[in-house]
């Protein structure tokens, strides 16, 4: 969520190209004829515009920026160097990217960007453990310790919205529905439907076949299956 201490993408480029245009004693219209020489129909309000960091900006844009700044200032003035800045960075609404990342990794200076690199990125790898552990957890309650772990990554890499609809309307966590899935049919409800249904089948039909699997999986949830 943006803050008075965090900075967007737009913002940044649009600062960093204001301080440099400043720094070299050029004009808006400076940079706008400049850019005209790739082509391109700026102006001095569309310059300005980007200087306010108002509205997105594409790839293209940045990398023209770097060119034509580069080229009146005699400088290098790279896409880094364009999204450098002292503040964190959103990214999105829930992805804050911590001072300095963004410049370390297009400089090369750093791998990637990883969930540590945000922020909150050690709650958010403490939350992602969590949320782990009660799979798992879920996983051996219902299947017991030596659980077919393929099998269950399969299952998982095939959930689709029909299960966890299925899921919701029996009132249990999807890891447990996964697991309860896996331990009666070997894959997902979802797959099951498409098992037990005629090629071609109806979605009425496969309705029924639903209701009859959600309706298997309740009974063995409730007694347990011991």
């Amino acid at each position: 969520m943006l803050t008075s201490m965090t900075r967007t993408v737009p913002d940044v480029i649009g600062q960093n190209v204001r301080q440099i245009r400043e720094r070299r004693g050029l004009t808006l219209d400076d940079i706008a004829r400049e850019s005209r020489e790739y082509g391109l129909r700026w102006n001095t309000g569309r310059v300005s515009r980007i200087e306010r960091g108002d509205g997105a900006v594409t790839m293209e844009t940045l990398l023209v920026l770097a060119l034509v700044l580069s080229e009146l200032t005699g400088e290098s003035v790279t896409p880094a160097v364009l999204l450098d800045a002292s503040e964190p960075i959103e990214i999105a609404p829930q992805a804050t990217l911590r001072p300095g990342v963004v410049r370390e990794v297009l400089e090369g200076r750093n791998a990637g960007l990883f969930v540590g690199d945000l922020v909150d990125g050690e709650k958010l790898i403490q939350e992602a453990v969590g949320r782990l552990q009660d799979r798992m957890g879920a996983y051996r309650n219902v299947m017991g310790p030596g659980f077919d772990t393929e099998r269950v990554n399969e299952a998982q890499a095939a959930w689709s919205l029909a299960d966890e609809r299925a899921a919701r309307k029996l009132g249990v966590a999807n890891a447990e529905f996964l697991a309860w899935s896996v331990r009666l049919w070997g894959h997902t409800m979802s797959a099951e439907v498409e098992k037990r249904a005629e090629p071609g089948a109806s979605p009425q039909k496969k309705g029924r076949i639903t209701r009859v699997l959600l309706d298997e999986l309740r009974q063995a949830v409730n007694r347990g299956d011991d």
